[in-house]
């Protein structure tokens, strides 16, 4: 859809949510982009912030690290991105 077909309008109908909920919280186009870009922003910090977790003191391989961004440009959040 990327940003000619987007709008709040349309955002809150595939969201499921009122038009005028959805305009409350994000109240221009720009501030619907910057919101998803934030959303992305955080969800890859949270990701590899778990991925780091998860291994405790046990070595990272590099072949585990080029999977892990293997898989963040390859999943739904990435095509999102694109979109962007």
């Amino acid at each position: 859809m990327g940003w000619s077909g987007s709008t709040v309008t349309v955002a809150a109908e595939r969201a499921e949510v009122s038009r005028g909920a959805a305009q409350h919280h994000l109240p221009t186009r720009e501030d619907l982009f910057v919101a998803a870009v934030e959303h992305m922003t955080e969800a890859r910090t949270e990701e590899i912030r778990r991925y780091i977790e998860d291994h405790g003191d046990d070595p990272i391989f590099t072949r585990n690290v080029v999977q892990l961004v293997v898989d963040m440009h390859t999943g739904e959040l990435f095509r999102a991105a694109l979109a962007l």
